[in-house]
């Protein structure tokens, strides 16, 4: 009884010893893991802030270059100093617009002709006084025309960081060295404010993202794309070091009490226990094996960050001045949604249940009807702003008729919709073509969509007097009230009798109408409630050996 029970204590130690180094073990494995974490946590919020803050840059240097780039700004501005002019243009509009704080139009001594916004002689003097400024206005004035690059760079003040963005004077499509006339640059001053920086920590999870230092405040450092200056921000941990620990801790704990209670039940078969060992070590290996391929999976996704950022700043470089800043108001954050929601179903860990799954295309599904507006109101966008390039060539409207016939007899059929085409003349109009296209495509498509069920959509063109083809789509389907009829055109506008149950945002028809006009055509539209709607479109047209004489 005694050798027993001395043998029974000896193994109760040595069972004890085992279980207090694992803890120990555990213990430094985990507090060693949760500062790893911590720091990579930290370094991709970093790479965060620059990526935004570099992105937001790059826009108001796009701004900047979109309006400078216009003939308008060397002629009304700089040279005829139209004020009224200037403050619709470039003053109070790009401050309204675009949230822009200050704007200035400045010559090559740097001298102020036009200023514009909240303490403007301030700002500028703390401008002029930096270095980089310096630097960049006379690369942007020396530059030839056919090299027009826009610059920026950060500067901090009053304890807010700044954004600069400037660009020289240049008229559109010329090339060569710059004139006497363009010898000026436009600057825009743009505040990232503490509300910039709260609406950045709930976008991007980075939580009360401030200026002020405070306790327990984590350190972030912005640096400038151009200028090489870093900044430094701060924001509040929400992370206890000693609940994470112990969540860390719980699993390896429970896991390591058993082990012993298994040791001291089962003292004399040691064969047993040493093989429990073993699946321990190898249950540990698997563990170190699962957070490398985790680490290596977060370095990644946050590689496919970073190229996504570059790819968006290099796309918005190329677009036009009202869509590049528009994109980046509601495409960004769209995009967003819509690139994390893929890569949540391509979930290659397949952590995600079927419902979890189905919330996922649905969020995929509203985002791409959610874009295709977007799209919608880009493009109205575009036509207003006189931005869109109209490339005429004569055709006859008939061969545009086909292409449009393929395209919507489908929806057609679907809706038990008889489609005919009467294209009853051969004569030519002188127009983009693919505008034409889109005007009638829109056209049929609404016949289609607002027709009753085994009615009819017909459409044709025809020769009217004066040389003038006329265009025409007509339905026997809803029609539309008497009193909505002069706002159909209006974008956004929808006619509640009819539009229940019909997706669509109201600005196909003001597209219609804006791009009938940009052709030198005339839009007309006749309806009678519960009857039937008619579309008529009026084009100059032109015998093709008539046309051919007078060009030539």
């Amino acid at each position: 009884m005694e050798l027993g029970s001395v043998m029974k204590s000896k193994e109760l130690k040595i069972a004890y010893a085992i279980a207090i180094g694992a803890i120990i073990a555990s213990l430094v494995y985990a507090v060693s893991s949760y500062h790893k974490v911590e720091k990579r946590e930290l370094q991709q919020k970093e790479q965060t802030l620059n990526a935004i803050f570099n992105e937001r840059l790059e826009t108001l240097k796009r701004t900047a270059y979109d309006n400078s780039l216009w003939n308008d700004t060397i002629n009304k501005g700089l040279i005829a100093k139209d004020a009224t002019w200037v403050d619709s243009n470039i003053g109070n509009y790009l401050i309204n617009t675009f949230k822009i704080q200050n704007t200035y139009l400045i010559n090559p001594t740097q001298e102020v002709i036009f200023s514009f916004g909240k303490d403007k002689e301030k700002i500028y003097a703390k401008i002029k006084d930096n270095p980089v400024f310096f630097k960049f206005v006379s690369m942007a004035v020396s530059s030839l025309r056919e090299n027009v690059k826009p610059y920026g760079f950060f500067f901090k003040d009053d304890g807010i960081i700044y954004m600069v963005g400037l660009c020289a004077l240049t008229y559109e499509e010329t090339t060569g060295a710059r004139t006497l006339e363009e010898q000026a640059y436009l600057v825009l001053v743009q505040p990232v404010s503490e509300k910039v920086l709260a609406d950045i920590s709930v976008d991007y999870s980075i939580p009360l993202l401030s200026y002020q230092e405070s306790d327990g405040a984590t350190t972030l450092q912005i640096h400038a794309s151009e200028n090489e200056q870093a900044f430094t921000l701060y924001f509040q941990d929400p992370h206890n070091f000693l609940s994470d620990m112990g969540l860390n801790l719980l699993t390896l704990t429970f896991t390591i009490f058993a082990f012993l209670y298994l040791i001291v039940i089962i003292h004399k078969k040691w064969n047993q226990s040493q093989k429990l060992l073993v699946q321990l070590a190898h249950a540990n290996e698997e563990l170190s094996q699962f957070n490398y391929k985790l680490e290596e999976q977060v370095e990644k996704q946050t590689h496919e960050i970073v190229e996504k950022v570059e790819r968006a700043e290099a796309a918005n470089r190329a677009k036009s001045t009202f869509l590049s800043n528009m994109s980046h108001e509601f495409r960004t954050p769209l995009n967003g949604i819509l690139g994390f929601a893929q890569m949540l179903r391509m979930n290659k860990e397949q952590t995600l249940n079927e419902s979890q799954l189905a919330w996922v295309t649905q969020i995929l599904n509203s985002g791409a009807m959610l874009l295709e507006i977007v799209n919608d109101v880009l493009d109205l966008a575009r036509i207003e702003s006189g931005r869109v390039e109209y490339k005429n060539e004569l055709f006859q409207p008939r061969e545009v008729f086909a292409e449009c016939y393929e395209l919507v007899k489908v929806l057609a059929d679907k809706r038990d919709i008889a489609l005919r085409g009467h294209p009853d003349t051969d004569k030519f109009v002188f127009v983009d073509r693919n505008k034409l296209k889109q005007v009638l495509f829109n056209l049929l498509t609404n016949a289609v969509k607002y027709g009753n069920e085994g009615g009819y959509v017909q459409f044709g063109c025809r020769d009217v007097e004066n040389d003038l083809i006329e265009i025409y789509v007509e339905d026997n389907g809803v029609g539309i009230p008497r009193g909505d009829l002069p706002l159909i055109f209006e974008p956004f506008h929808r006619v509640v009798e009819t539009s229940s149950g019909v997706e669509g945002t109201g600005v196909g028809l003001s597209i219609v109408k804006k791009n009938a006009e940009l052709m030198g055509g005339v839009l007309n539209v006749t309806s009678t409630f519960g009857e039937g709607t008619c579309f008529t479109l009026r084009l100059p047209a032109y015998e093709d050996e008539n046309f051919q004489k007078s060009e030539g």
